[in-house]
């Protein structure tokens, strides 16, 4: 794109076509606005600590700076570096994710020679492939036959392998087991740099076709080293300092990496490294407590430890700072949900997130508006169908299914293709539905056609005869069920008149009066939103 952004790549291939030689000052200006853009506050990296024997669960040797370990020829180590995103609205790179080369290249050196490196690029002057045991912040995107994503077909994407992107402030801990050289004799220099480089190696070998690929820049986002004394040797090693202030944040972004190691909510993670990390933040007081105890709830809410996650909880909310009211309701809502076995419990989580998307408890000072976050009304939705499943009264039964299938509407009035509330709906009001519940026997005249199901979901929402939408309903209910069964074609695809029908039945069903209405409303909705949830979900 023309706006600032990372595309240091197609000025440089154009700057070269001599048709644009005229150009070709602009062209390298504009690398360089890129250049600098992503040079400004949007990562830094940070050599954290070590690890002594060179596993993920030995002595933590740290924070580096001002700790400055003396290492031990012929041991190995292990060298956390914390790669962390800093003013970015979005996971980094996002994007063109599966053509951007972004790498962490690592070298660890005595005495001006490197003798442990990854990441380096094969050829001199930063060109060839990079290093295939990189650390690559990207994400491998795979076709149906497990092929690499690697030419821009975006169209044949079936399942990533793996995402490696960095959430916005979030942070990505990379491990490098090092062995000391037996023979050592001077300090060890360890250094760390993001490098970036548009475009991926692989897609410009199948650009150039055999030809002399041109030398695309390569920008160092940032980078880090420090210099550590060697056991047993008097070589002077000078004080360092990080250049990361306020210093609580290193070990909050160190256990932020942990935590996230092996995806955000896959549970993989380095969980009790990060809950070691987090009391540490508590530990240093000031406001570094809250932050601390509230990250360390995430940590045992991940784990299932929603006792300790309460207790954290209440710690952080007491705090001097407090954590954001708004991130402790959203885990007290979590953890009371987890934990409920009664309408109490359910009670409490449900008015943890209506505080959230409370219009009138917004903290629009600070540019938030709760209000429209579709996380916070799904999870809503859920743990209103949830009380509903504890609640022996009919009539305030069906009122929390209602509520439910309210807020699942709400989630997807800002977000119309979000899976989790189409599911919802379908949940929430299977039990509001009656016998409209029942699978419709297709019609046997042939499928109904696009404007043919727009019409009747007109009659049904209309203001006529109850008797004849109720009619209507039925031949609707028939016709979805028809469409159901179809395969899409190119030039009629089947989710446009389907959003269609929904948008008018979604809008119609909350006002409506007539019980029977009402009822048949609901079964269209159940339909329409299971088959909506198949089309936006095919695989």
């Amino acid at each position: 794109h023309l706006f600032v952004g990372a595309n240091t790549g197609l000025p440089e291939v154009l700057k070269r076509e001599p048709r644009y030689a005229d150009q070709a000052p602009a062209f390298q200006k504009n690398i360089e606005t890129h250049a600098q853009h992503l040079r400004d506050k949007k990562l830094r990296v940070d050599l954290f600590a070590l690890k002594d024997g060179g596993t993920i669960d030995g002595k933590l040797l740290g924070p580096l700076r001002p700790n400055l370990p003396a290492l031990e020829p012929g041991r190995d180590y292990l060298v956390e570096v914390v790669v962390r995103t800093l003013a970015i609205g979005h996971p980094f790179s996002q994007g063109t994710v599966d053509s951007n080369e972004i790498w962490v290249e690592f070298t660890a050196g005595s005495g001006g020679k490197v003798f442990a490196s990854n990441g380096l690029t094969r050829d001199a002057g930063d060109t060839g492939p990079v290093d295939e045991r990189a650390h690559f912040i990207n994400v491998l995107m795979l076709d149906r036959d497990g092929n690499r994503i690697d030419r821009r077909n975006p169209q044949d994407i079936f399942t990533p392998l793996y995402d490696k992107q960095i959430p916005p402030g979030g942070a990505a801990v990379v491990h490098y087991r090092v062995r000391i050289p037996a023979d050592a004799t001077g300090p060890i220099d360890l250094s760390a740099r993001v490098r970036y480089r548009k475009f991926d190696q692989k897609y410009m070998e199948y650009v150039y076709k055999g030809q002399e690929i041109p030398k695309l820049p390569v920008v160092d986002i940032c980078s880090d080293k420090v210099t550590l004394p060697l056991k047993g040797q008097k070589s002077p090693v000078t004080e360092q300092k990080s250049p990361i202030e306020p210093a609580w944040q290193r070990w909050n972004d160190y256990g932020i990496g942990c935590l996230l190691e092996g995806g955000a909510v896959a549970k993989r993670g380095e969980l009790r490294q990060a809950e070691e990390a987090f009391g540490a933040v508590a530990a240093l007081g000031g406001p570094a407590t809250a932050h601390g105890y509230l990250n360390r709830a995430r940590v045992y809410v991940a784990d299932g430890r929603l006792d300790l996650a309460a207790a954290d909880l209440e710690r952080a909310r007491t705090a001097d700072p407090p954590a954001p009211w708004w991130t402790l309701s959203w885990f007290t809502g979590l953890v009371a949900q987890e934990n409920a076995t009664d309408a109490a419990g359910f009670d409490r989580a449900i008015a943890a997130f209506r505080a959230i998307v409370d219009p009138a408890n917004q903290p629009r000072e600070r540019g938030f508006d709760f209000s429209r976050d579709y996380v916070v009304w799904n999870q809503l939705g859920k743990t209103l169908y949830q009380r509903a499943q504890v609640e022996a009264s009919p009539a305030t039964r069906n009122q929390f299914l209602t509520e439910s299938g309210n807020a699942y509407l709400r989630a997807l009035a800002e977000d119309s293709e979000d899976l989790d509330a189409h599911y919802g709906i379908s949940q929430a009001l299977a039990d509001l539905a009656g016998t409209w519940i029942q699978p419709p026997v297709p019609p046997d005249d042939g499928c109904a056609t696009a404007e043919e199901l727009i019409r009747m979901a007109d009659t049904v929402i209309g203001k006529g005869d109850p008797d004849t939408r109720l009619a209507e309903a039925r031949l609707l209910a028939r016709a979805l069920a028809d469409w159901t069964r179809q395969v899409s074609k190119p030039t009629e695809p089947r989710l446009p008149p389907l959003r269609r029908v929904l948008s008018r039945i979604d809008a119609a069903w909350p006002s409506e009066t007539n019980p029977a209405l009402r009822e048949a409303m609901a079964g269209l909705m159940v339909q329409g939103h299971r088959l909506a949830h198949t089309l936006y979900k095919p695989d």
